[in-house]
């Protein structure tokens, strides 16, 4: 905590709206003393696997992590200006809309901080993963039937705007939120590290797989590879992830040891 008392209880107070003094400071001292026991022993990485709450955080937190990319965001940010259709609308020209997209998630980024405390961290993730596999399964239909450039040209414009939305509302920023909530302090910089090298090998692998599989089977390929993988992590949040929301560190400590 670095004797950061008073912002962690400003903190506290924003969190806890509605809550008494004394039940923030009863909860300011705990978390106090759990920073402290957990800093008496510097942790490695090795306990990322090797203690079991760490393990099903480190879980948890990866495959998220993971998923965030594959999912497609990356080869959206790279790709979309040469993939989509070049058909000449008047307000906006495909080598433009990597700045519309940009605009999108930046506002999306915004909106998702209330929104990630208000609702929850799991409905999220849930509409966020829902959504991403409506609209990149909506682009792969569009590459995969249109016989004319020009015909519904402006349905993989809305999928990319939509894409946009519902990435930045959940899989693009809870994993990092998790990755705060799920882990001891004397181990969370091990775990950020570990969940950075995610982010770049899942980027990585769907960056370099884009051009091959467009050429030898067609754009639709890469996109309903990304809607697949947006089911995928629907499933592993109903089966795996469990709401933060409101939760102190050692309830959700509690809750992983728990889990089986």
């Amino acid at each position: 905590m670095r004797n950061k008392v008073e912002e962690a209880r400003k903190s506290l107070q924003w969190l806890r709206k509605g809550a008494d003094t004394l039940a923030i400071e009863k909860e300011l001292e705990q978390m106090k003393e759990n920073v402290e026991e957990e800093m008496k022993t510097k942790g490695t990485f090795v306990d990322l696997v090797a203690i079991p709450s760490n393990r099903k955080a480190t879980t948890i937190v990866m495959v998220s992590s993971a998923f965030q990319r594959l999912c497609g965001i990356s080869a959206v940010l790279a790709f979309s200006s040469t993939t989509l259709p070049n058909v000449g609308f008047s307000f906006l020209h495909a080598s433009q809309v990597i700045v519309v997209f940009g605009i999108v998630l930046t506002i999306g980024n915004f909106l998702a901080t209330p929104l990630v405390d208000h609702l929850g961290r799991k409905p999220l993730l849930f509409a966020s993963s829902i959504g991403l596999a409506i609209s990149t399964a909506t682009s792969g239909f569009y590459y995969r039937l249109r016989d004319d450039p020009e015909q519904a040209a402006w349905l993989p414009y809305l999928a990319l705007v939509c894409f946009g939305i519902f990435h930045s509302i959940g899989l693009g920023v809870i994993p990092s939120t998790l990755l705060s909530e799920l882990f001891p302090a004397n181990v969370k910089s091990r775990a950020a590290a570990v969940s950075s090298i995610v982010f770049a090998a899942a980027s990585f692998i769907t960056n370099k797989m884009y051009h091959p599989v467009q050429h030898s089977i067609g754009t639709h390929a890469m996109f309903f590879f990304f809607s697949m993988n947006a089911v995928i992590f629907t499933i592993f949040n109903a089966l795996f992830i469990f709401e933060t929301k409101g939760k102190s560190f050692p309830d959700i400590q509690k809750r992983l040891k728990s889990i089986k």
